[in-house]
């Protein structure tokens, strides 16, 4: 790669980095070296800075008091520049493990440059058997469940190396999350927020098996799933309450002709039922911040058409298998469908103005 490459927009590399060793002192001469001159390095509480003094005549350092945690730097980073650095057009989040190979930064930066309202991810190859395996569970877990439950299809969910405009990362200086979950979080709100994507592959760089990575795949990635398992309860919660009120209310109704005091059952039931997800779907699950008549609305026409297709599905399959596993077989595939849904238009957060 030639020396000294020449951006056309103002770029700052940013690294944050809690204990490091030589291998910070050595990505810092990198970028620098490939003509990446404005270079901000987040402390984030290392009880040595021995290694941060040796870089700072080629950045700036910030200090935190204690350790908080990536997502933390990375917001950092990101306010420092907005309200210090207004010469800046764009920030580059780089790793200081040495494992993004200068080039492949330049690279996702000129591709920023290309496509200045996207978000540039710089992504791996998780194919390769030097991949160590608790990387490639993490990345191939954490991408399966973003897929499956959001329709984001990512091919590496948790690079460090991920380039966007200051209008961009603006999005993003006050969302949840203060450790490796920001980085899943920062996925989540460019989806929400139609912010594009654009992969570039960079060489697959692991040193000594990953062994100086902070990650850890299950604690880590556990919290990208919270959302997940909250949906997944309120719905078996719903369902408990559906039935509960269903059997206290053919006791109630028993005196009544049965097909009146079955309907009134049903449906009374399902009020209540359907009346509980909804709240706490709305407050708990997704957060929703919409007017809430408007996702009321939604939220109903979706129970209504939900509960005919699960009607139709349990009738077409009942000749091949017994109602209550056609039910279950129909209901889980609805589950899985009605999340995204809901995710995605019944309580989808109102965008940001401006």
């Amino acid at each position: 790669m030639p020396a000294g490459i020449i951006l056309e927009m103002k770029i700052c590399a940013v690294i944050p980095s809690y204990c490091p060793d030589e291998k910070l002192s050595e990505v810092v001469n990198s970028l620098y070296s490939a003509g990446i001159k404005d270079i901000l390095v987040v402390d984030d509480g290392s009880p040595d800075k021995s290694r941060f003094e040796e870089i700072m005549p080629l950045c700036t350092v910030l200090r935190h008091c204690r350790n908080f945690g990536k997502g933390r730097g990375m917001k950092t980073a990101i306010n420092y520049i907005l309200t210090e650095r207004k010469d800046i057009d764009g920030l580059v989040f780089v790793d200081g493990d040495n494992q993004h190979r200068a080039e492949d930064v330049v690279t996702c930066c000129k591709k920023l440059e290309e496509n200045p309202s996207a978000i540039v991810f710089g992504v791996r190859n998780f194919k390769s058997k030097d991949v160590p395996a608790r990387s490639k569970f993490g990345n191939n877990f954490s991408s399966a469940i973003l897929k499956l439950f959001c329709g984001i299809s990512m091919t590496d969910t948790q690079t460090g190396l991920r380039a966007m405009s200051t209008e961009t990362a603006l999005k993003f200086a006050g969302i949840h999350g203060e450790r490796y979950e920001y980085e899943i979080n920062m996925i989540l709100e460019a989806h929400r927020q139609n912010v594009p994507f654009c992969e570039v592959p960079i060489k697959t760089v692991y040193i000594n098996g990953n062994e100086t990575s902070h990650f850890h795949p299950i604690r880590d990635s556990i919290s990208i799933y919270i959302p997940i398992f909250k949906f997944f309860s309120s719905s078996i919660m719903s369902l408990l309450i559906d039935l509960l009120f269903f059997y206290l209310l053919v006791k109630i109704t028993a005196v009544l002709p049965s097909e009146v005091g079955l309907f009134i059952s049903t449906f009374g039931a399902r009020i209540i039922s359907s009346l509980f997800n909804f709240l706490v779907n709305r407050k708990l699950v997704f957060r929703s911040d919409t007017r809430l008549g408007n996702t009321a609305l939604k939220y109903y026409t979706l129970c209504a058409l939900q509960t005919l297709i699960s009607y139709c599905g349990v009738y077409g399959l009942s000749g091949l298998l017994p109602p209550m596993a056609a039910k279950i077989i129909v209901d889980t595939l609805l589950f899985f469908i009605s999340f995204q849904i809901q995710r995605e238009w019944v309580f989808k957060k109102s965008r940001d103005k401006g």
